[in-house]
């Protein structure tokens, strides 16, 4: 795998999208920014010779209910 993310960057997102996911209703998952960046690179390497772009943002997918007020979103 190629370069990683500095730890201070990924600590500190981290403790954010662990903020969002512990007051989310379940389901709550990671649709893309770093998930595909980990899910990808070794394929896109073998594929195409270089790192794939880094991401700087955390996309996250979560349920809401047609039915919810402004208050329960």
């Amino acid at each position: 795998m190629g370069p990683t993310y500095p730890d201070a960057e990924t600590k500190l997102s981290r403790s954010y999208l662990e903020t969002v996911a512990n007051a989310a209703r379940d389901p709550v998952f990671l649709v893309g920014g770093w998930g595909v960046y980990f899910t990808v690179t070794s394929a896109y390497v073998r594929t195409f010779g270089r790192d794939y772009s880094f991401s700087r943002d955390i996309d996250l997918g979560f349920h809401l209910d047609p039915g919810w007020g402004v208050e329960q979103i």
